[in-house]
């Protein structure tokens, strides 16, 4: 069996022992291949770890590469004159799955029922313990641009989940009256995101309901000096009035909820099923952009829907903002009709920046909506198709 450590300092553990692969740059072509199941030419993989070479040089350096990671973990890549593949059907365990699984069962129980059970918060307490800030700690190569942007998104987007994760269950405690259990996540969630001043507001709440104001108070002059010496700006006006009402003993602690030990049953007017990240920030000055895009995802008539626009203006959260007003919107009871689309098998977001073939699109979006290939079914993009045309869905494609 093979283990492989990718939330602390990479390390790999071959039936029980310690097992050292001769380079950081087959290291980093286990990860990648890991990360992203589906043959990769060797083209694209000499691309990546070589793109300032010749591509000659650099398909001459990836025969070595290769060749060194067959000889140390032969059964668990597949390696042909074309391609190289992780061999995900052989004996494997990574720590990171762990953590992924938890977030998304998370992010589901949120999602349908508004709530987390304490079995489920639980688990995410214990995967979210051997997150140490970013993904492969302290790994880096000293040439491969492409790698190193690669990992760049790979880390950033978990770090996302991570932090959405810890504000996540920090809230299930302050609603659950479980004051110091709530601390210790809202203190890693503000250390991870100091910047994030949702995390200082929920660290207040959390410390005044446990009577510990001073504390509270406290939290709010270091929140208000971040974000002077960082962004030159004050606190939000939110933020203040929770300082002034705790300050004058004007603050009460939240009614403590009764922490189920199962979901109950869903409302009528559930969310949709979706894996789109917290809103970070109020979107400013897109009400007539919003307004049509609203129109748009309405119509059946429409089936795609592209915005354009240079890179960095804010394109990619102009589409989620319109796609957050979808996941709590009123759906239709049983028997009702309505010509308008409904997403009741949910609104996905799939990042496709950080791929770097054509033919990873179609697994890349499966991963994250479920779809499931078989290696008998014909290729990936028809049975992505085939999975898709019974079901509505909204797919944010970036």
């Amino acid at each position: 069996m093979l283990e492989i450590t990718l939330l602390s300092p990479f390390t790999l553990i071959l039936d029980s022992q310690p097992h050292k692969l001769p380079s950081r740059r087959t290291e980093a072509l286990l990860v990648y291949l890991l990360r992203n199941p589906q043959p990769h030419s060797r083209e694209i993989l000499a691309d990546l770890f070589w793109d300032e070479l010749p591509q000659e040089k650099a398909l001459g350096n990836l025969r070595v590469l290769l060749a060194n990671l067959r000889k140390a973990l032969n059964p668990y890549v597949t390696i042909t004159r074309q391609s190289a593949t992780f061999n995900s059907a052989s004996d494997y365990r990574v720590d990171l799955t762990a953590l992924e699984g938890s977030l998304a069962i998370t992010r589901g129980e949120i999602d349908q029922n508004g709530a987390l059970t304490r079995a489920t918060a639980a688990n995410l307490g214990a995967a979210l313990q051997g997150y140490q800030g970013e993904l492969l700690p302290g790994f880096h190569l000293r040439e491969g641009q492409g790698f190193a942007e690669w990992l760049a998104t790979e880390r950033e987007w978990l770090w996302t989940r991570v932090v959405e994760g810890l504000d996540d269950l920090a809230t299930e405690y302050l609603q659950w009256g479980d004051y110091r259990a709530g601390v210790a996540q809202a203190q890693r969630l503000v250390t991870l995101d100091p910047l994030r001043e949702e995390g200082h507001q929920l660290l207040m709440q959390l410390w005044a309901a446990d009577g510990q104001i001073s504390a509270a108070l406290a939290q709010y002059e270091r929140c208000a000096q971040l974000l002077d010496q960082e962004l030159g700006v004050p606190p939000h006006p939110f933020t203040t009035e929770l300082y002034d009402r705790m300050r004058v003993g004007n603050w009460q602690r939240p009614h403590p909820l009764v922490a189920t030990e199962t979901v109950v049953a869903a409302s009528v007017t559930k969310a949709l099923p979706h894996n789109l990240p917290r809103r970070m920030a109020p979107i400013w000055g897109r009400a007539t952009e919003l307004a049509q895009l609203a129109i748009h995802l309405g119509d059946p008539t429409v089936p795609l829907i592209t915005i354009l626009g240079p890179g960095g203006i804010g394109k990619t959260l102009l589409a989620m903002e319109a796609a957050r007003t979808l996941i709590t919107a009123p759906r239709l009871s049983a028997g009702e009709n309505d010509e308008r689309l409904s997403f009741q098998d949910g609104i996905y977001l799939v990042a496709l920046a950080p791929l770097r073939e054509a033919a990873a699109i179609a697994p890349a979006i499966g991963a994250v909506i479920g779809c499931r290939f078989q290696p008998t079914s014909g290729d990936e993009t028809t049975q992505l198709l085939g999975y898709l045309r019974s079901r509505s869905m909204l797919l944010l494609l970036d």
